[in-house]
């Protein structure tokens, strides 16, 4: 077995009794993202995992980058800082987060996402994209939040899809990836849209899944009290 599949399988292993209390936190300066940098860092060095946008353009941009990926990375997720939420269990590992970019007041704001490929409809994932929405709406009042990606990002269009985001827009041959010419699409979910009915419908969902995930019992394997 490679070695990194073998960190993978651990990773998924160690999952399995950590993703019951995950919870979100806001990170509002550079001192708390500083006390996450660790458990970013093993977050992103998974490029297999399911990301919300800009799959393909983040490892484009790793490629293309001389310095140290560290420093790459961490560079980019700090400048969303303070619109940055990270999806965090009890030992400061990272498995989702979420951030604003490109906010204007009363207009607009850009979601963008990560979760690692253990994650698959977590709560967590949901718990963490709807508070950056949150924040979008009551904080900053936009008035749609948005979604950039490439086309053939199945992760981001299934995201999208179950948070209400609707197409507006596809622009062909918009960006190169690896030295391919890709398709970029651009989803929007409104305001009205999600509080009248979406908001409303993954609460439920949330729910739903804390009691797929959640331990058997007290004491079961992965039971963390407090």
């Amino acid at each position: 077995m490679k070695a990194s599949e073998e960190s993978l399988l651990n990773c998924k292993s160690q999952a399995r009794t950590t993703f019951p209390f995950l919870r979100v936190v806001r990170i509002v300066d550079a001192e708390a993202l500083c006390f996450y940098q660790r458990g970013l860092a093993s977050l992103f060095t998974h490029f297999n995992a399911q990301l919300w946008d800009e799959a393909c353009q983040l490892q484009a941009l790793l490629q293309s980058d001389d310095r140290p990926v560290e420093q790459q990375w961490f560079g980019n997720v700090a400048q969303c800082v303070p619109y940055l939420w990270l999806a965090v269990d009890p030992w400061h590992q990272v498995w989702a987060a979420a951030s604003l970019t490109d906010c204007v007041v009363g207009r607009h704001a850009y979601l963008h996402g990560i979760s690692h490929p253990s994650l698959r409809r977590h709560p967590a994932v949901t718990e963490t994209a709807m508070a950056a929405i949150d924040t979008a709406y009551e904080a900053l009042g936009v008035l749609k939040v948005k979604a950039e990606f490439e086309a053939n990002n199945i992760g981001a269009t299934g995201f999208c899809r179950r948070f209400g985001f609707v197409r507006e827009a596809m622009f062909e041959q918009d960006n190169r990836v690896q030295g391919q010419l890709c398709a970029v699409v651009v989803y929007s979910l409104f305001a009205n849209a999600y509080y009248h009915t979406q908001r409303r419908m993954l609460t439920h969902v949330i729910r739903t899944q804390k009691k797929r995930f959640a331990p058997a019992r007290a004491g079961a394997p992965g039971h963390y009290p407090g």
